[in-house]
């Protein structure tokens, strides 16, 4: 077992009928944009099996090693570019970001 740092998990969904332009622009506009930040270790993405309608399509989750890089990200440069693209890319794509959870990792176990 092993400390992990923070991880950030968002939940998002998208219009019918406009998932593959909608994870065509996460996958190759946003998660590029927030990698840019030196403190952001890994992304994952996923979606959602055996969905219910009041459940989310798609999940996130962002790594980072310590509270100080998150803290870092939270006010950094490529964070607020990534906010800022993500805004105006919704005028055209209408997405919904319906939660996001900060967690700190406490423990983790590895095979």
């Amino acid at each position: 077992m092993r400390k992990g740092g923070v991880v950030v998990l968002g939940a998002t969904d998208c219009m019918p009928g406009d998932d593959d332009r909608y994870n065509k622009w996460f996958n190759e506009v946003h998660i590029p944009m927030l990698m840019k930040f030196k403190g952001l270790k890994s992304v994952w993405r996923g979606k959602v099996l055996d969905r219910s309608d009041d459940q989310p399509k798609y999940v996130v989750a962002y790594q980072f090693e310590s509270q100080r890089d998150y803290e870092d990200y939270q006010k950094s440069a490529e964070r607020q570019s990534a906010l800022e693209e993500m805004e105006q890319s919704k005028k055209n794509m209408p997405f919904e970001v319906k939660w996001r959870l900060p967690l700190e990792v406490f423990k983790v176990w590895e095979k």
